[in-house]
């Protein structure tokens, strides 16, 4: 469960940062899209640029998606949850034997994991940084999606969370001899 845990927040901040590096460089084109207060409380919207904040979220969508989903379909795991030692495969089905490749989920399976995982927070989490959305109620949704989650998982005796039983999907330690 640690491993898990730890695994997913570097995937996160890793794509964090990709993010951040995205968006600095969109500001630094076309100026920002919400500053600070004076008072240091609160963003304030610059001016209305619905298209850019449809385009960024678009293609912050399809990064996270390709990257998560992706990585679920084509490898069984994500970089940080190879490193772990874990991997996402199908709940039923054939299981991998001993040094066979890995079982991989179906990438219709991966992107239904990946959306109850992190679609509503990825948007919320634009729409509160570009000041569409206070940040307070923003910041809050997304940590209690998190919890919600993580209590699916810890409630469930294989430990697989809603996004798992929604994708068919359960997480496993790695074989030793998974390629």
């Amino acid at each position: 469960m640690v491993r898990r845990g730890l695994a997913y927040a570097a995937d996160t901040i890793l794509l964090g940062l990709v993010y951040i590096v995205f968006t600095e460089a969109l500001d630094a084109a076309f100026g920002p899209l919400a500053v600070v207060s004076p008072e240091g409380d609160r963003l304030i919207a610059t001016e209305a640029q619905p298209l850019r904040v449809a385009f960024t979220l678009a293609v912050i969508l399809v990064i996270d998606a390709a990257y998560f989903a992706g990585s679920w379909a084509l490898a069984g795991a994500t970089p940080f949850q190879r490193l772990a030692r874990i991997e996402v495969r199908p709940v039923e089905g054939p299981v991998a034997a001993v040094g066979e490749s890995v079982v991989r989920l179906e990438t219709g399976d991966a992107l239904r994991r990946w959306a109850v995982m992190a679609l509503l927070p990825l948007c919320a989490g634009l729409l509160g940084s570009s000041a569409a959305l206070p940040l307070e109620p923003v910041a809050a949704f997304d940590a209690a999606w998190t919890l919600g989650l993580l209590v699916t998982v810890l409630l469930d005796g294989r430990r697989r969370g809603v996004h798992d039983r929604i994708a068919g999907s359960i997480v496993v330690a790695r074989s030793a001899g998974a390629a």
